[in-house]
């Protein structure tokens, strides 16, 4: 399926709605803004882009545009000039508005190393100029596109990636000033039009505020909040439930609590990547496996590598989410896919390959 919807538009409070901008069924819109001072001027951000079962199976096309409609969403315009084109990568491409001086517009581009960046348009969007090349801010554009200029002083701009970042020069210099450059995944930017100083920031883990222009941040430990790619329970009572949290590491907590809710208390880690399938021990429920592949030990908090093979190569490919799962009718009997299905009954000591390579000639 395509990634997001053509825009919509509705004019009775959404009981009906009609398409607006549309070019075919590989291309959607993900992201609309409307100019805050002229309802009629709206920007649309147009993405071709499908995505894969497998990783890093991306497929990208020429349909990813900026456009600008002066009446409302009837008619629809191309903004080109300045900004890549598909020849030079273009993918993605992150949109805001000026509060205070809504000619002025900010865009991150994900585009190729020469073209990619932050883009700056003076003339409401007629013509672009790459005002920075920064790629920590616009790096993995087709994950993070979010770019915000402060609602009083559009000279201050703030983008989101895996840290988040703030230049006071019109975006061409940036410094990080919240984050791990290595990946916290800042994902959006709220900031107050009354008070420029509060601004929240929602990321992997939850949701953050600064209430001071972000010398401080809120945690987000203080939400029961999270993101998982697969989840399992096992037989105890009560069952526990687990799973690979993003960029939170792993997760194994009781579907009951001892002390009348479900705390920080019945919660502990089990030695599993954020992606990965987990597979506890159906004899041994203090023993999980999950990831490609660990075998972890709830009694002594230790993980151990039991893959079939420790290292990626010939006869042993693996890609970022491998299934695993024991046997529903042999208790005994652990599988593990890679790019053949493998199984072992002394948990993962020794494995043996009972299928050929079932990936398909590209």
């Amino acid at each position: 399926s395509t990634n997001a919807t053509p825009p919509l538009l509705s004019i009775d409070g959404g009981a009906h709605w009609q398409r607006v901008l549309w070019q075919n069924e590989n291309v959607g819109a993900v992201q609309v803004a409307i100019d805050p001072q002229d309802g009629q001027v709206v920007y649309a951000v147009l993405w071709e882009q499908r995505q894969a079962p497998w990783e890093n199976g991306v497929f990208t096309g020429p349909g990813s545009g900026l456009y600008k409609s002066t009446d409302g969403g009837a008619t629809w315009q191309q903004l080109t000039t300045g900004l890549p084109t598909f020849a030079q990568g273009l993918g993605r491409i992150g949109l805001a508005i000026s509060r205070s001086q809504p000619r002025i517009l900010y865009a991150t581009v994900d585009a190729d190393a020469e073209h990619g960046g932050i883009y700056r348009s003076d003339d409401a969007g007629t013509s672009w100029r790459r005002v920075s090349n920064e790629p920590r801010t616009w790096g993995r554009g087709s994950d993070f596109a979010e770019i915000r200029p402060d609602p009083r002083d559009p000279e201050i701009v703030y983008v989101a990636n895996t840290a988040l970042y703030k230049s006071t020069d019109g975006g061409r210099t940036w410094r990080a000033f919240r984050g791990a450059p290595g990946g916290d995944d800042h994902h959006r930017i709220w900031i107050n039009p009354l008070h420029p100083e509060v601004m929240l920031c929602a990321t992997d883990q939850g949701a953050i505020v600064t209430q001071n222009g972000g010398a401080t941040f809120s945690s987000w430990y203080n939400q029961p909040t999270a993101q998982f790619y697969h989840v399992i329970t096992d037989d105890q009572f009560p069952y526990q439930v687990y799973g690979g949290q993003q960029e939170s590491g792993s997760v194994a907590i009781a579907s009951r609590g001892d002390h009348g809710a479900i705390s920080y208390r019945d919660w502990q880690p089990v030695g599993v990547e954020e992606y990965g399938y987990v597979a506890p021990d159906p004899r041994d429920p203090e023993i999980v496996y999950g990831g490609k592949l660990t075998r972890f030990d709830r009694r002594t908090g230790v993980a151990v590598n039991v893959a079939p093979k420790p290292l990626r190569g010939d006869g042993y490919r693996v890609l970022r989410t491998q299934p695993v799962l024991f046997s529903p009718l042999d208790p005994s009997l652990l599988y593990l896919a890679s790019e053949r299905v493998w199984q072992t009954r002394d948990g993962g000591q020794h494995w043996e390959p009972i299928s050929p390579d079932l990936t398909l000639e590209s």
